[in-house]
């Protein structure tokens, strides 16, 4: 499919996107939700960089709101469309795994008749904006998010970190109850895993280091980074938990996630869930 971009994108031209959005629904038409729209992202991402690296050659011409109505047509028209198929598709995925709550009720029933100990890790798939953006990026796991067991007085607690989730909310690390971590659409799938060499030591540095990032306040990393370490994505703050305990889950398995205008090194899901460290004690 390379050669294929490379083909198509080669000139900048309005009909660009819409065309190649529809060759790849003919070419796969069996494909998942989220290859299709990381096909599609993809594909737009391509026609901005053609666009932008095409600049001088195609506006030079152009003069005034002529100039403006045609890099109008060129980024935003196809900017629409893609947030239709987005809108559309994501509808369609969240209509499709609705009928999943009552499985997400039953994997809460099935965890508590489970021994979960400190430490665990529990993995859940969501259907929000946020989930779906990070299925797309990440296609070698099922999951979208990613916190670790944490216990108080024998209840079971989930340490982790998600962007803002409305107004009042701080974006500060969370402690919430695994009813909470659970609830409603925000998990259609569930797995969790454990340490293959359960080191009581070294999981309560990790899982300590984890509740003093939420006593301190520490907030989501908007920016998706792993140089500071009072502002943390989920995977990070997992992976630098258990480095305090001298147990790397990462590895060398960095993703090098392509944006817009930049590079990202990111730990993804599937970063920690394919550590050979870990063994999985349950999925639904």
């Amino acid at each position: 499919m390379k050669a294929i971009h490379s083909r198509y994108f080669s000139q900048p031209s309005r009909y660009t996107f819409y065309f190649f959005s529809l060759i790849h629904l003919l070419y796969k038409p069996n494909q998942t939700v989220n290859s299709l729209l990381a096909n599609i992202l993809q594909c737009y991402y391509l026609h901005i960089r053609t666009i932008l690296s095409n600049f001088d050659q195609t506006f030079s011409g152009q003069r005034g709101n002529k100039g403006v109505s045609l890099l109008v047509r060129r980024l935003v028209v196809p900017g629409i469309l893609l947030t239709i198929i987005v809108v559309f598709t994501s509808y369609s995925f969240i209509k499709l795994h609705s009928n999943k709550s009552a499985s997400t009720q039953n994997s809460i029933s099935e965890l508590k008749k489970i021994t979960l100990l400190n430490g665990d890790l529990i993995f859940r798939r969501g259907t929000s904006i946020e989930s779906q953006i990070v299925l797309l990026t990440d296609q070698n796991s099922e999951y979208s998010h990613i916190g670790m067991i944490y216990k108080i007085n024998g209840k079971l607690f989930v340490i982790h970190t998600v962007p803002k989730e409305n107004d009042a909310d701080p974006g500060y690390i969370k402690l919430e109850p695994i009813d909470e971590f659970l609830s409603g659409g925000k998990a259609v799938r569930v797995a969790v895993y454990r340490l293959i060499q359960n080191s009581s030591e070294k999981i309560n540095i990790a899982n300590s280091y984890a509740y003093n990032c939420y006593i301190k306040k520490y907030c989501f990393d908007n920016n998706y980074d792993l140089v500071t370490d009072a502002q943390l994505y989920c995977t990070e703050l997992i992976w630098k938990a258990f480095m305090q305990a001298g147990i790397d889950l990462v590895c060398n398995r960095l993703r090098n996630i392509s944006f817009i205008i930049t590079n990202k090194i990111m730990i993804m899901p599937s970063s920690i869930i394919e550590s050979k460290l870990l063994k999985k004690v349950y999925s639904n």
